[in-house]
């Protein structure tokens, strides 16, 4: 086609100059159509053509994931073949060009990419087109690769935190360590200040005539569901990040540590509706499969249906469990509907709710204001904190716990108080 559009000013020019030669530009014209022709129909068609990806099914945020493209032609295959991908946010580099040589009627190539976000990455189309033989004409077609992939939490920070407070709670020690104030009963001790008077056995201390205190073995095999909230509210950033994004990354540290001591661990996520739900899960494979189900979680412009989700959640649970929120409240009235959905799981399971302070508008509260303006941002910044407060004091009254943490150290904060409910008894 390139080369029609520049032999036809040629052949005007000619026709212009020589009038007698005039049929020379016609017949050149024609030439070249009918060698593009015959390119295009010696190219070796669309049908013919056969790819075959291979991707990971996940990979971690920041690392480089790699498609890889093997293509083959049913007879003849060209030189060389041009490939271009479909683009997503999660995956930078996607949309890139690539080009592969044949060599005995294969040819190869390779992808990579960099995981920027959590979340299901999707690549729907692959592009791929190849010259004639004469170079002239070029064939495409647009292959439905239909590639997902999930691109999970960073593992090396959730790991290294979850470690540190698994020490200090001396997590993986030997069972004589590992005694609290519930659980299954183990062996008798002499009372010491700082036990619960309820551990007192009050009839082995008057035979003993002094006081005798039952130890308890800290039972495994918990059950610990992870609820995510992944409403409009916690779409909102915090120190540059999403609270929701941040909460994922807390979970992922909770569940690594609940999974090695011995707990069930499972995952949920609502907004509106559900948007995860996977039950308790243990064994090796089971950290892999929660991460899974984390990267699945998204930032939604809908506002988190408390009622829904965690009646849904109630509905699933056949006994006793742990229920770690990860939520956000910006109004009376949703926090209203919110307590109404708690207090029926209140009778029967155990609630800790995780709560990421918000600095920016604890700054706004206390800082000295100097404009009419800044008195406006502090008195709505202080009454969006008090609202907060009544809501937490109206929380702890019906028997939850709650954490407030700062950002970015959630996960250190609900692993701290998982394990010293546990240690107490409470779980």
């Amino acid at each position: 086609m390139i080369l029609l559009a520049a032999l036809l000013p040629v052949s005007l020019l000619l026709a212009v100059m020589q009038p007698a030669l005039w049929l020379i530009a016609p017949a050149l014209l024609l030439l070249v159509a009918l060698l593009a022709l015959s390119d295009w129909v010696w190219a070796p068609p669309q049908s013919a053509l056969s790819l075959a990806l291979d991707y990971p099914p996940g990979a971690d945020v920041g690392s480089t994931v790699r498609f890889d493209v093997a293509a083959r032609f049913a007879r003849t295959s060209p030189g060389r073949l041009e490939l271009a991908t479909d683009r997503d946010n999660l995956l930078d580099h996607s949309g890139a060009r690539a080009t592969a040589d044949f060599a005995d009627g294969e040819a190869s190539t390779q992808f990579e990419m960099r995981a920027n976000g959590r979340g299901i990455a999707q690549l729907r189309w692959l592009w791929a087109r190849w010259q004639g033989p004469l170079g002239l004409m070029w064939r495409q077609r647009r292959s439905d690769m239909d590639a997902r992939i999930a691109i999970l939490p960073d593992m090396a920070p959730t790991r290294r935190e979850a470690s540190a407070a698994m020490a200090a709670h001396q997590f993986g020690q030997r069972r004589q360590n590992r005694r609290g104030e519930g659980g299954e009963y183990e062996s008798l001790t002499d009372y010491r200040p700082g036990m619960s008077r309820r551990s007192i056995d009050w009839k082995h201390s008057a035979r003993a005539t002094r006081l005798v205190a039952r130890e308890y073995r800290l039972e495994r095999n918990q059950h610990l569901l992870l609820v995510v909230d992944s409403g409009r509210a916690m779409s909102e950033p915090v120190a540059g990040m999403a609270r929701v994004d941040r909460a994922v990354a807390a979970a992922m540290q909770i569940a690594f540590a609940a999974l090695r001591d011995g707990d069930q661990v499972g995952f949920h996520a609502f907004d509106s509706r559900p948007q995860v739900q996977l039950p308790p899960v243990s064994g090796p494979r089971a950290f892999t499969a929660i991460r899974h189900a984390a990267a699945a979680v998204r930032c939604s412009d809908r506002e988190a249906n408390h009622v829904f989700g965690l009646t849904s959640i109630a509905g699933k649970l056949g006994q006793r469990a742990t229920l770690l929120i990860f939520t956000e409240f910006t109004d009376m009235a949703a926090a209203e509907l919110m307590l109404s959905a708690v207090a029926p799981l209140l009778q029967r399971h155990l609630l800790l709710f995780v709560l990421q302070k918000d600095s920016e508008l604890e700054a706004l509260a206390a800082h000295a204001p100097e404009t009419l303006d800044d008195i406006s941002r502090a008195v709505a910044a202080g009454a969006l904190l008090e609202e907060r407060r009544l809501v937490i004091a109206r929380l702890r009254r019906m028997g939850a716990e709650v954490v407030e943490a700062p950002a970015g150290e959630a996960g250190t904060f609900a692993i701290d108080r998982y394990l010293h409910l546990k240690q107490r008894g409470r779980i």
